[in-house]
Parts: structure tokens; C-alpha cells; sequence
């Protein structure tokens, strides 16, 4: 199942209300409330929750901060469905997703 939330608000929001959700994928400009925000917040909730960040741009300082702050993976966007599932699959070893 697949949650999807429009900001980062409505991202916190889900997550309180779905803690049992195994993973975050996490876009970082996000209006009303952006990425890092959200996912401190959600971070406070659950520490061990996987959250991969998003992003249009690469930068290495950028992704450095991002791990600093929690995330547990950088991605830079374009990115394939191949890449995806890997990552995502890289989190859950024991039983990965079958495509």
C-alpha cells in the first residue's frame, strides 16, 4: 500500500495516523513544511523508520546534511523504476519486493 501526501504537514500527518508504514520516500521541496522538516518531525515519532530523500539537484554538501539530519538514503531524481526497487529492496534484505 502506498500512502502519498501533498506537503510536509500532510506527510506527518499520514505517518502519525500509519505508523506501521515500513518506509518513506521523501521529496525535500515540499511546500507549507519541506522535507527535512518533515522528516525530523517523523524522525521524533519513529527514529528506525527508513526515509530516503528526493531530489531535482545534485549536491554533495546537500547530501551530507541530508544524512546528518536522519535521512537514510540520498536520490537524485531522473531515477528508473529499476533504481527504485533496488534501493527500497536494499532496506528490507530479508524479504525483498518481488516485481
Amino acid at each position: 500500500n502506498i500512502k502519498y501526501a501533498q506537503n510536509g504537514n500532510q506527510a506527518i500527518k499520514i505517518f502519525q495516523e500509519n505508523q506501521d508504514i515500513d518506509l518513506i520516500l521523501m521529496d525535500l521541496n515540499l511546500p507549507e513544511l519541506n522535507g527535512y522538516e518533515a522528516t525530523k518531525e517523523i524522525k521524533k515519532i519513529k527514529a528506525a523508520i527508513p526515509v530516503i530523500a528526493l531530489t531535482a539537484f545534485y549536491n554533495e554538501e546537500a547530501e551530507e546534511e541530508c544524512l546528518k539530519l536522519g535521512f537514510d538514503k540520498y536520490m537524485t531524481k531522473p531515477y528508473n523504476e529499476d533504481l527504485i526497487l533496488k534501493t527500497v529492496n536494499d532496506f528490507f534484505s530479508s524479504s525483498p519486493i518481488k516485481v
